[in-house]
């Protein structure tokens, strides 16, 4: 074998589990596949600290907005102040600054990066995964290729798409005055924005495309579009999903592979960091002997998903 552990897909949550990894001292690869630009988002106070496990303890000196509090508009607007929390304060999130810094950070603890999308997996004694222009072996696959689950998909793992949801962003240049998030329900979905330290993001969230389409677009929205370029707009699924089973002999899905839900908020994303870094620390403790820390670490996060399941479900989302 020519490596522990291969993680296939190099976002947050497959960088943040490569860095516990080769941190415990395991020899480990990252496929990364070319993806399209990070989309900003909204974390909440509460979020703050799966940040600080994967060494962001600091947003802010990194680069991201600081924001004060959030708003959810309808006939009587409700603003929600962050100066009670603990931490005080959220963020509006550079997704793509935030995924660079991961990739970074675990370059630096040894981890090997290696562009290209996984073409073929074949299993003995361990796993051997291709791209266009490499072959590598290892005794152990981390899929953290979000929605698509490359690697599970090809061990005969299922998909499972438990409430459909489809997004449009809308990314426009520009630095809002008024950086946070305000959530806007109209009928037959809703729209939320913010804004970065560098863009403005505006998004549509509802059951289809064609439904998107005809959502009205909302006061607040419309003024952070008004009068300003749009760099680029896509529609990407954000229903809620998962596989029909997040492991197998020799691997694990983590992150959007394993469970994937709408991720206003920045819920999604917080809840990939902290699992992520859980099942590394546990696959650290399989290598050192304990055949149980990978399944204590699986029901755990069964057991947080459900608990998110039927949370969005109250909301009807």
């Amino acid at each position: 074998m020519n490596h522990d552990v291969i993680v296939v897909g190099a976002g947050p949550a497959g960088s943040s589990a490569a860095l516990v990894l080769a941190g415990a001292g395991l020899s480990v690869a990252v496929l990364d596949a070319s993806r399209g630009p990070g989309v900003g988002e909204h974390v909440d106070p509460s979020a703050v600290a799966a940040f600080a496990t994967v060494g962001s303890a600091d947003l802010a000196a990194e680069g991201h907005r600081p924001v004060a509090g959030m708003i959810v508009a309808g006939d009587e607007a409700v603003t929600r102040d962050f100066v009670t929390h603990p931490n005080r304060r959220g963020f509006a999130l550079d997704r793509a600054r935030f995924e660079a810094t991961l990739r970074a950070r675990a370059s630096a603890a040894g981890v090997r990066l290696v562009e290209g999308r996984l073409t073929s997996v074949r299993s003995d004694r361990g796993y051997e995964l291709t791209t266009a222009n490499e072959a590598l072996s290892a005794r152990f696959v981390v899929d953290a290729s979000g929605r698509v689950a490359a690697f599970a998909r090809r061990v005969a793992a299922t998909r499972l798409v438990l409430a459909r949801r489809v997004a449009r962003h809308v990314t426009v240049q520009g630095r809002l005055t008024d950086p946070r998030l305000v959530v806007e329900p109209v009928a037959g979905g809703y729209w939320y924005s913010l804004g970065t330290e560098t863009e403005t993001i505006v998004c549509a969230q509802a059951r289809s495309v064609r439904a998107i389409d005809a959502l009205a677009l909302p006061d607040v929205a419309a003024s952070r579009l008004a009068d300003r370029t749009r760099i680029r707009t896509r529609v990407v699924d954000a229903s809620t999903t998962r596989l029909d089973r997040t492991s197998g002999p020799g691997w694990v899905a983590i992150g959007d592979a394993a469970f994937a839900h709408d991720p206003l908020t920045g819920h999604g994303l917080a809840c990939a960091l902290t699992s992520a870094t859980a099942i590394a620390d546990a696959i650290v403790r399989l290598f050192g002997g304990d055949p149980h820390a990978l399944g204590e670490a699986l029901t755990t996060r069964e057991r947080a998903f459900g608990r998110t399941l039927m949370a969005l479900t109250e909301l009807g989302r």
